[in-house]
């Protein structure tokens, strides 16, 4: 080889770096960062969690800051996030895997090792192989003959028999996996053409961890008569979900349960009895149908419960609702989840709008009216308690879904001689949010033991249960002294 050729050779790279060297971040890509961290810290403070949104602001504007005043601090940074990035990534990676290994790969393993499946041949001693000692002539023949399918082929399942049994076992993990949640034991409902639907009578069951029991008429109290006893007090509460409790809070845990022990600790003549009749799902005019069809069951005190959102509630049948009738209880828990499921998308495209509750929300309202009218009938006091939601009852801004038919029902209860509470508030400063709401507007234990307490507070000023104890109101048995201060904001 010559000089001059020799010369002309050149070094190149074996699998060059698609796309050239890798470019630095600019400029740009430091403003980006700081939307970012913009943005993270309004999602922040628009959730009310302020402190978090000035940690974020502070740490994305000392950062961004050091690195448009240096380039090598922009690099360094970068370099960081990057194997920041990475290290989350792996974690996140490792831990997901792990769910895949376990809930997927090991079932699917041992579903494929109990139908004998064996794409690698592990278990078949007899087959031929590269790494076996050469078969005899005979052997020979007949395993090149069976290339060319002149023996019928024997072993393994039908393919319809090994799917059916993976769909069996499937069903069953699935099924079991439902159970765990809370599904499977669901509490029945009975259909009913003027009430719609209420909880069905004598259930005993535990679901959520929560034990749920109705009595023969499907409220969630004690065995009631259809009259009271002589001596005896009894408070009569109509309401919806909010008051029902849920099945994830017990039995002894709701607020009547509560309000019903502690009157009944202050030694009055004779027994307290609360009869809490409430249903998920329900408003006015399902409280009002039951009202019509069972009476006030000799009532002295009443108390309507609702969050403000009951108000745009028509009166629904089981086939509007996700729960099961008495007469046909399902068998498996993969029932109630799959009617869960298809309820929310029939809801979701149902079209009730915001157009459809303008129109609804006044007939709520004036049901609500109807209804109080049908208590005075046989009972002299009447409450309309209205649960503020979670932004408002925790002392934040008052956002309640339906917030705008608050001063309209208030005017309507107060026309009907109903005394109403919204006691916006109400929990702030009594414990973390996620000990007191269990969402937007449900209580957990923590929430319904305040609550019970506050209504107690109410009861306690009123004139039927003073005079019951034996002794006046705690203050003047006015409506007016009776209606709580509501936070304006």
């Amino acid at each position: 080889m010559t000089e001059s050729a020799g010369s002309q050779l050149k070094s190149v790279e074996w699998f060059p770096t698609p796309g050239g060297p890798k470019q630095e971040s600019g400029v740009a890509s430091t403003l980006v960062k700081l939307g970012v961290g913009g943005a993270v810290g309004l999602l922040f403070y628009l959730d009310h969690h302020p402190v978090p949104a000035y940690v974020v602001w502070a740490v994305s504007g000392g950062v961004g800051a050091v690195s448009l005043a240096s380039a090598a601090a922009r690099q360094a940074i970068d370099r960081a996030l990057g194997a920041f990035g990475r290290a989350v990534g792996s974690v996140i990676g490792a831990a997901l895997l792990t769910v895949v290994y376990i809930l997927v790969v090991t079932p699917t393993r041992f579903v494929r090792r109990v139908t004998g499946a064996d794409d690698l041949h592990l278990r078949d001693a007899d087959r031929a192989s590269y790494w076996l000692a050469c078969d005899d002539d005979t052997r020979k023949v007949r395993w090149i003959g069976s290339m060319f399918a002149t023996e019928v082929r024997t072993g393994g399942g039908h393919p319809l028999r090994t799917a059916l049994l993976l769909f069996a076992l499937m069903f069953a993990l699935a099924e079991g996996v439902a159970r765990t949640q809370g599904f499977g034991n669901a509490v029945l409902y009975h259909a009913d053409p003027v009430i719609g639907y209420y909880p069905s009578p004598n259930q005993n069951l535990a679901r959520y961890g929560g034990l749920v029991r109705t009595n023969q008429y499907g409220m969630r109290s004690r065995e009631i008569t259809p009259k009271k006893r002589p001596g005896d007090f009894r408070i009569l509460m109509l309401g919806d979900s909010t008051q029902y409790g849920g099945s994830y809070v017990d039995q002894a845990d709701i607020y009547s349960t509560l309000i019903e022990t502690a009157l009944n600790k202050l030694g009055g003549p004779g027994k307290v009895e609360v009869m809490a009749i409430g249903a998920n799902g329900w408003g006015p005019f399902e409280e009002r149908g039951y009202l019509t069809k069972f009476g006030a069951f000799d009532a002295d005190v009443a108390i309507i419960n609702l969050p403000l959102d009951d108000v745009n509630r028509p009166l629904y049948g089981l086939m509007d609702v996700p729960f099961f009738g008495d007469l046909n209880p399902p068998t498996f828990a993969l029932e109630e989840f799959l009617n869960n499921l298809t309820w929310r998308y029939r809801k979701s495209h149902a079209g009730l709008g915001k157009a459809w509750e303008t129109e609804q929300s006044p007939l709520g309202i004036a049901e609500y009216g109807r209804m109080a009218d049908d208590l005075h009938r046989t009972v002299s006091e009447v409450y309309g308690a209205i649960l503020p939601g979670k932004s408002s009852g925790m002392g934040g801004v008052r956002n309640d879904s339906s917030m705008e038919w608050l001063e309209p029902l208030e005017a309507a209860f107060m026309a009907h001689n109903v005394v109403s509470s919204y006691p916006a508030g109400l929990f702030k400063d009594k414990g973390p949010e996620k000990e007191i709401y269990y969402d937007d507007v449900h209580l957990n234990p923590r929430g319904h033991q305040i609550y019970a307490e506050f209504l107690l507070e109410q009861l306690q000023q009123g004139v039927k249960l003073a005079s019951w104890l034996g002794h006046g109101p705690s203050k003047p048995a006015s409506n007016g002294d009776l209606q709580p201060a509501v936070n304006k904001q």
